[in-house]
């Protein structure tokens, strides 16, 4: 028998943990009928290393006393079954859990982008993000298969916030709409012309016809919203003049 100070220093559990166990009736040590210390026999020690089990399982500690609660002597025995069962019922939970997590990383990623691309906060739009995040997640993909096949589908730029590519690209958009009024034929229009067209190469691997198809199908009609984040019609408008003015620069050079 382990008194609760000899137990602690045996298994690395705080003494104050070990009383919260017991007041949750997750452990129930005798008590020393001489001064009514508590007692643990093996059976506490194995319900301890239960406890810590399920913990690294990541089990709220609510959970493992429902689970011991109804399965105590089966438990007590390491039944194979129940142990299946809770295991299975946990990693179920996981991946939920883990979905979510995806769920709100993608959230934030948009939000960051978002942030990037304009220097502002806009709530309204991180609530779309949520709403957009929330709807079916194939929606996109089969919107893109009334214009383009499943090869070009799998080679279109990813949408992913969390790609770095796209971060840059957010970078790019706060440049093009802080100077979409300049002239694309200055010296900062031709500058940002010629990180466009580097950022496009890396994108397309130099697939100009799959360039030009995704633009075309991006570019909202005029007066129309925009289809693909900041990237409006007037925004579009000033990267097509820039670029043509960039390319017959080099054409002539």
């Amino acid at each position: 028998m382990y008194t609760v100070g000899q137990l602690s220093k045996k298994t690395g559990i705080s003494i104050r943990t070990l009383h919260y166990y017991e007041k949750l009736n997750l452990l129930k040590p005798q008590r020393s009928p001489d001064n009514q210390y508590r007692l643990y026999g093996p059976g506490d020690v194995l319900r301890l290393q239960q406890i810590t089990l399920l913990k690294r399982m990541r089990f709220r500690l609510r959970e493992i006393k429902d689970f011991f609660d109804q399965y105590l002597e089966r438990l007590a025995k390491d039944d194979y079954e129940i142990w299946v069962r809770v295991i299975e019922r946990q990693i179920a939970e996981l991946q939920r859990e883990k979905e979510d997590m995806q769920k709100v990383e993608k959230l934030l990623q948009s939000s960051l982008y978002a942030m990037r691309a304009t220097k502002e906060v806009r709530i309204e739009e991180m609530l779309g993000f949520i709403r957009e995040i929330e709807s079916q997640p194939d929606r996109k993909r089969q919107f893109r298969r009334l214009v383009f096949t499943e090869e070009e589908i799998d080679r279109l730029p990813s949408d992913d916030p969390a790609n770095p590519l796209i971060m840059e690209w957010a970078d790019i958009l706060n440049e093009v709409q802080a100077q979409r009024n300049d002239s694309p034929a200055s010296e900062r229009s031709q500058r940002l012309a010629a990180r466009i067209a580097a950022y496009a190469e890396q994108l397309f691997k130099d697939d100009d016809d799959l360039l030009l198809k995704y633009w075309d199908f991006i570019k909202p009609e005029p007066g129309g919203s925009a289809k693909i984040y900041g990237m409006n019609r007037e925004a579009m408008d000033y990267i097509e003049q820039i670029l043509e003015q960039y390319y017959t620069g080099k054409s002539t050079s």
